[in-house]
């Protein structure tokens, strides 16, 4: 019979997790935490921050994942925040970023609006599912590769960063209003 069990309390938004390495890994709204038991009683009894993003206090900037991968790397996808439109308000809003065992942090790629899901075929290969909004009519997977770039260009203002993949910036993305497999082409 199931049974169900509190094993941890008090986290923001919580919108991914993953069991890894003996704890439990959540995706909160603005961190990566690893959940411990160190006592084995069932519950947590440690919270640590493994990484940490800034935010704007917008109620849209989700943060989703962890997503395990072959290398003990664990990806995210921060949203952007919602304004009337998709914002990049603070930096890696609208990026999709790896987090090492250690806790640093590496830009995988960007253009994302509000990348609710991710997964990995076989062979190890990054998808991302997007959900519909001011860029993009209707969801779509998407497969994503370091240095990529998804189509929405709100997040471009931080590829000035040194850690950022790539080099586009907002004005090489045309604004016409038009659906982004016509920009694309």
């Amino acid at each position: 019979m199931p049974h169900f069990r509190r094993f941890a309390h008090g986290l923001h938004e919580a919108l991914g997790l993953a069991f890894h390495d003996g704890a439990l890994f959540a995706a909160q709204r603005s961190e990566l935490t690893r959940h411990t038991d160190h006592d084995g009683d069932g519950a947590a009894d440690a919270y640590d921050t493994v990484h940490s993003w800034p935010l704007e206090s917008n109620y849209h900037e989700y943060s989703y994942g962890p997503l395990i991968r072959s290398d003990r790397s664990m990806v995210l996808a921060l949203n952007l925040a919602w304004i009337g439109y998709g914002a990049s308000l603070s930096p890696w809003r609208g990026w999709m970023l790896a987090v090492t065992p250690d806790g640093s942090m590496k830009p995988i790629a960007t253009g994302m609006r509000s990348p609710a899901g991710m997964g990995t075929n076989t062979e190890g290969d990054l998808f991302f599912a997007e959900n519909q909004g001011d860029w993009v009519g209707s969801g779509c997977i998407t497969h994503v590769e370091e240095g990529d770039f998804a189509g929405n260009p709100a997040e471009l203002r931080w590829n000035d960063h040194p850690d950022a993949p790539l080099f586009l910036h907002p004005e090489d993305v045309p604004d016409t209003g038009a659906p982004l497999f016509e920009v694309a082409e």
